[in-house]
């Protein structure tokens, strides 16, 4: 299977609450929702809801539920970290077989289809490149670590406002009305260097 991380690169989109809150009408209180009242700040999901379990049944995540089903966040971080070791292994091994010059700095990426590019100028681009090309199994798993990062990070960045919506769903959507964008949150990326690997955002 093919993993396309960019149908789960929005993924904060699917920790907001499922529609924002209507104003209300001027002078009425009919329409606010109260503070604790559980059906009107009911959210679409949590952190560990819906998009957690279809990521984890695409085989992303590579958790197991708890007894009552439910996913953790600290699982999918440790699963994510496991994942990554491997992968900078054999990434490391590759580059080093290609002669890929890692004296200078590497940033690698994926495109709207999912495929793994280098984002900057680096003198052996086009090496870098054929190394996924020639190892699908390699493309796959940087596509899976890029949807599992992104998705622990638009976890993230949503919690504060899944703890203000819980007490003011009026005041927590003011407040944090950037993470509507439809830029789709922060980037994913991969950095090379001589002596390291490592995953970092950037703002699109």
């Amino acid at each position: 299977m093919k993993i396309n991380d960019p149908s789960v690169r929005s993924a904060s989109n699917y920790l907001m609450p499922s529609t924002r809150p209507a104003p209300a009408e001027p002078g009425s209180d009919s329409t606010r929702p109260q503070r604790g009242d559980s059906s009107a700040d009911e959210l679409d999901i949590s952190p560990q809801g819906r998009l957690a379990g279809q990521l984890n049944a695409m085989g992303l995540l590579g958790v197991q539920p708890d007894a009552q089903g439910n996913i953790h966040i600290e699982d999918i971080r440790a699963a994510l970290q496991q994942r990554t070791d491997g992968f900078r292994g054999k990434l490391s091994r590759l580059l080093r077989e290609a002669g890929v010059d890692r004296s200078q700095e590497a940033t690698l990426k994926t495109d709207a289809a999912g495929k793994v590019l280098v984002a900057n100028d680096h003198p052996d681009k086009t090496k870098i490149e054929a190394i996924f090309e020639q190892h699908p199994e390699l493309a796959n798993e940087f596509r899976g670590i890029s949807a599992t990062a992104s998705f622990l990070n638009a976890a993230d960045r949503a919690a504060p406002f899944h703890q203000a919506y819980a007490k003011d769903p009026y005041a927590a959507v003011a407040q944090y009305s950037y993470l509507f964008d439809d830029h789709g949150g922060p980037e994913f990326q991969w950095r090379i260097t001589q002596d390291a690997m490592e995953a970092f955002f950037v703002d699109r």
